[in-house]
């Protein structure tokens, strides 16, 4: 028996058939060129392993044969660094980066990063020449193994470069002396080059839609032909949790920018895509945040999802990759040999908004890899590649693009929605559940009550036979289940005064559990002149006073700290004037502190525009503004 400890880290398995997880954004050519710190060809003349940090890297050896941009020279060597390879015991398996063969004969656009040169935006700085069967040199990119999208979020199509024309284009942008044209002549489409099917496949092209194969070997599959470069690995590794009914919690390392809250709701939407699956006996669980990283966490112990490339590690041209460490001894499944999955861990990259692709199916597709499924147009041994003639009965098949595990998702997405070849890859490898249709409940309203209470309701889900209550306050740190009821209703009496909470809830229905309804916060307080009178109450300094403690309950709420008022910070009673200016800035600190925790703004009705020394402070205003932070 032996142990082999292996890292699932950024898109391609070098000295292999190649497995996927990594979201490329597809810059132009010309921003390309101009990011690019250096531009070479060479060949590849041999490679070495190498430990970095807490995986494995290759360095490869180029030698360069012509500058087009940088402080080269020809003919000198050159260590081109990528993730991934085979190190003693223990390996990287690095999905989108840039993969090489001795002997190769390659375009480098390069940059360096941390000391040392890398391509830029890993397989996309990296172009093979190739001549086809009408004897034109051509140039090509290896992207089969990519979900791609161009800078509009529209999913990309790669095309192949005439190599000279090519050459040439670079050269001018180098130079600025653009004598070739600004457009794309040197481009044409992969479906017209001369060239063997397997090259048409390297270079993104398309795979036919057949009838999908449902057998077992959803997992991520690889071999190792090559040992040129140290890759001495078993002859199949597939990736699983153990056992029937997984359970895997994961952990958010930090905040997703310009997310109310932080990116939490996306990381549980893409959890419970899997986990809500009815054929399916596998539970993802969101365990809120962790101070650990995929490298700190050294003994792969904690699954994390990190946002905005803390370390930098992907350039503008890479969304995001997963990573999975996973050890032996191998397990059998269903005649097949299968590694363990340790931990898991995803990393998102700053330029990821919704605008440009669709969030949630990027995380739910980045989840499928993280708990082991291969792309749905893969194979059980070539996982990104379709090299076989098949039918709908030869598990070399390849699968259905629709699917939110194809390798290119799409630019609308599928949202959380598993698709009919995500069902049939979950229940083969999770078998258990049972398909006992329960709605989603909705229209959730959370009520404060006084300042001991939260009246919650919502709408009754179809054939639902109970109800979860989840609640998160400010020092929870997450949803937590609160309480269980078969009515529509709950109240909360577990609520503290001058505290703001959100509230969810699922239906349930024997064993299954639904998605989870809409969420609404309550700001727990009991105001001074609950209910105030027109011409009878007069505006007390409590009045405002307990307000601003609401909106510092609610950033509380959302992980933020106290509001700074501008305007009499300390109010004195019988002494500081009741001004338009507090009115005004709790208004914009309401809705600062809404649109944190993801709600809508506020609409304060009277007297939009307040005019000072005109408009008086009315019952109104105070109305406004106590509904506002309920």
């Amino acid at each position: 028996m032996f142990n082999l400890r292996v890292h699932l880290a950024i898109a391609v398995l070098l000295c292999s058939v190649p497995v996927t997880a990594t979201t490329f954004l597809i810059p132009s050519d010309e921003e390309a060129i101009a990011a690019a710190g250096g531009i070479v060809t060479g060949a590849v003349e041999g490679s070495y392993p190498r430990e970095a940090h807490s995986w494995v890297e290759t360095v490869y050896q180029i030698r360069v044969q012509r500058v087009l941009k940088g402080e080269f020279r020809a003919a000198e060597l050159i260590d081109v660094v990528s993730p991934g390879g085979w190190y003693g015991d223990h390996g990287t398996i690095a999905e989108g980066a840039a993969q090489f063969v001795q002997g190769e004969h390659v375009l480098l656009l390069l940059r360096r990063h941390e000391g040392q040169l890398e391509p830029l935006d890993f397989a996309l700085g990296k172009f093979r020449f190739v001549t086809a069967e009408t004897g034109e040199r051509l140039l090509l990119r290896d992207l089969e193994n990519a979900a791609a999208f161009d800078s509009s979020g529209k999913p990309h199509t790669e095309k192949v470069r005439r190599e000279q024309e090519f050459i040439r284009f670079i050269e001018d942008r180098v130079t600025g002396q653009r004598r070739s044209k600004a457009g794309d002549d040197y481009l044409i489409d992969v479906s017209s080059v001369g060239f063997p099917r397997s090259e048409i496949e390297r270079a993104g092209g398309v795979r036919a839609e057949i009838d999908p194969w449902t057998g077992p070997s959803y997992g991520k599959a690889f071999a190792c032909p090559d040992e040129a470069f140290g890759c001495t690995p078993p002859n199949l590794h597939s990736l699983r949790f153990p056992g029937t009914s997984p359970s895997v919690t994961m952990k958010r390392t930090n905040a997703l920018s310009g997310a109310g809250d932080g990116g939490e709701s996306l990381v549980i939407a893409g959890l419970a895509a899997w986990t809500n699956d009815c054929g399916s006996a596998i539970t993802l669980t969101y365990g809120g945040t962790t101070s650990l990283t995929k490298t700190s966490d050294t003994n792969h112990t904690t699954s994390t999802i990190e946002f905005n490339d803390p370390r930098g590690e992907l350039s503008s041209g890479l969304a995001g990759f997963t990573t999975s460490q996973f050890s032996g001894p191998v397990q059998s499944f269903d005649g097949q040999l299968w590694w363990v999955i340790d931990d898991s861990d995803i990393v998102i990259n700053n330029n990821i908004t919704g605008a440009s692709i669709s969030r949630q199916s990027v995380m739910t597709h980045e989840i499928g890899h993280a708990i082991g499924f291969r792309h749905s147009n893969g194979t059980p041994t070539n996982p990104d590649t379709n090299l076989h003639v098949c039918n709908s009965s030869n598990e070399e098949c390849v699968i259905t693009p629709t699917a939110i595990m194809y390798q290119q998702v799409d630019g609308a997405g599928f949202g959380t929605t598993l698709q009919p070849y995500d069902v049939h890859a979950v229940g083969a490898l999770y078998a258990g559940g049972s398909c006992v249709t329960v709605g989603t409940p909705s229209n959730l309203v959370a009520t404060p009550v006084g300042g001991a209470q939260v009246h919650v309701s919502w709408t009754a889900a179809t054939d639902a036979t109970g109800y979860n209550v989840y609640r998160k306050a400010a020092d929870e740190g997450s949803f937590t289940v609160l309480d269980t009821t078969a009515g529509t209703t709950y109240d909360d009496d577990s609520v503290s005064s001058g505290q703001a909470y959100l509230y969810r809830v699922s239906a349930t229905a024997g064993d299954d559990e639904s998605p989870q309804s809409n969420q609404d916060f309550a700001t727990v307080y009991a105001f001074t002149d609950p209910t105030i009178t027109v011409e009878v109450t007069t505006v007390k300094k409590a009045h405002i006073d307990q307000l601003r403690d609401c909106v510092n309950a609610m950033r509380a709420l959302a992980g933020l700290g106290d509001e700074t008022w501008t305007t009499d910070p300390t109010i004195i009673s019988g002494s500081t004037q009741a001004k338009r200016e507090h009115v005004i800035e709790l208004r914009e600190a309401i809705n600062d502190a809404r649109f944190a925790l993801g709600f809508t703004g506020a609409t304060f009705a009277t007297d939009a525009s307040i005019i000072s020394g005109t408009t008086e402070i009315k019952k109104a205003h105070i109305d406004e503004l106590r509904n506002a932070v309920k």
